[in-house]
């Protein structure tokens, strides 16, 4: 008897997987959908004055691997500067939130979502071509 696992393959960053969101040009490499709702991968391009303000997530984990840039970031109590290769876990049910000290940065982040990713996308503006 054999088991059917699911395949999860990452994708290249293509346009229709691209688009602004609150100010935030997201690529969605994985999505919450084509991973059965165990995580998406979302390559972030964030912008200064930009970040959202602190807050909750009550159902997953979020992680940030920052790729450039510098971003502040305040998890519950605890402060935490990001800078390239360093990766930063935001546990559910603690406040957090984040500022850039440059005035952009890039970075991977991945969370325990579903329906996210297609929210985000239904609600965010292609990039300019």
């Amino acid at each position: 008897m054999s088991q059917q696992t699911n395949v999860i393959t990452g994708q290249r960053a293509l346009d229709e997987r691209t688009a602004w969101y609150m100010g935030h040009l997201f690529t969605f490499l994985i999505t919450g959908e084509e991973s059965d709702g165990q995580f998406a991968l979302i390559e972030t391009t964030i912008q200064q004055g930009l970040e959202p303000p602190p807050h909750i997530h009550e159902r997953e984990n979020e992680l940030f691997y920052i790729l450039a840039g510098e971003i502040r970031f305040v998890i519950g109590d605890a402060v935490v500067t990001g800078t390239p290769g360093m990766a930063v876990l935001m546990p559910r049910g603690v406040s957090h939130g984040f500022q850039l000290q440059t005035p952009e940065a890039h970075a991977l982040s991945s969370a325990r979502r579903r329906g996210w990713s297609a929210t985000s996308r239904s609600s965010a503006s292609p990039p300019a071509p």
